[in-house]
């Protein structure tokens, strides 16, 4: 029969391998949200509705409302574009917007609507780093103190 010391300090154990995964998760989230402050765009930002005139809008000063306006109309000038093609006999006549394929636009597109979360996202996750460095238990946290030391002088 297994003693209460024993019983818990399983508990404990599994308790801080737990942890341990959350911390990691919450590291993983981290480094997306410093990958998304420094972001890889694929277009100029410069977008406008109508190629032919001179009025643009700049995609990094865009709310998210008028992303989802770009978006949409994005989607139908592609299908447009897709069945004319279609219509006429041609194959592989990719779509672009002003020199850029439809997903460059696409993805600047949901990278600026990312980066614009990113403030509540950094607070989401400070108040869940500070709840699981509330249930680190004191063996748990010296040894993720020594992981630290370890990495760091292995650099």
């Amino acid at each position: 029969m297994k003693s209460a010391t024993t019983t818990t300090t399983t508990i404990a154990s599994e308790t801080d391998k737990l942890v341990n995964a959350l911390f990691e998760k919450l590291q993983e989230k981290k480094k997306l949200i410093e990958k998304l402050e420094k972001p890889q765009w694929k277009t100029n930002f410069s977008f406008g509705f109508d190629p032919q005139q001179s009025g643009r809008i700049n995609l990094q000063t865009c709310d998210v409302s008028s992303l989802i306006t770009i978006n949409g109309f994005l989607t139908e000038q592609k299908k447009l574009w897709d069945a004319s093609c279609e219509e006429l006999g041609l194959t592989n006549k990719p779509f672009q917007w002003q020199g850029f394929d439809i997903e460059d636009w696409k993805s600047d597109i949901k990278t600026r609507i990312a980066k614009i979360s990113i403030d509540t996202r950094k607070k989401e996750l400070k108040e869940l780093e500070t709840k699981l460095n509330s249930l680190v238990s004191p063996e748990q946290r010296r040894l993720m103190e020594l992981d630290l030391v370890m990495k760091a002088l292995a650099d």
